[in-house]
């Protein structure tokens, strides 16, 4: 993965196990994770898949067709088809739903959810 792909916030998996961007430098990238004091290579950083279970850590919620995840105002939607996640847009001018792009990974879903909205997706533990 290229240094360009990542921005502070994105989550990923490192040596450890999943952790979280706090700091990109040219020589690394320095995560949140308990045993990390050195930066990570680039090399040791690895994009986690999109699931259906990492929408609901981000704050998505799923419909009840079981296929269609949307944040809570009913703006952004996901759609899963043979595992493939499908991002959307509800245009309230005329109720439309307009395709964007297919995300493969949590990080992209992040920068996508971000460079539109401007807000971050927060991490939370679906209940």
């Amino acid at each position: 993965m290229e240094a360009n792909e990542f921005r502070i916030g994105n989550w990923v998996e490192g040596v450890d196990g999943i952790c979280q961007i706090t700091e990109i430098l040219k020589r690394g990238i320095n995560v949140i994770n308990p045993d990390d004091i050195p930066p990570h290579p680039y090399d040791w950083i690895e994009p986690i898949p999109l699931i259906e279970e990492w929408l609901l850590k981000l704050g998505f919620m799923q419909s009840n067709n079981m296929k269609k995840f949307y944040n809570g105002n009913f703006d952004w939607m996901i759609f899963v088809n043979d595992n493939e996640f499908a991002f959307y847009r509800h245009d309230e001018m005329n109720g439309d739903v307009i395709y964007l792009t297919t995300i493969e990974y949590v990080h992209q879903l992040q920068n996508l959810y971000f460079a539109l909205t401007g807000e971050e997706l927060e991490m939370n533990e679906p209940s």
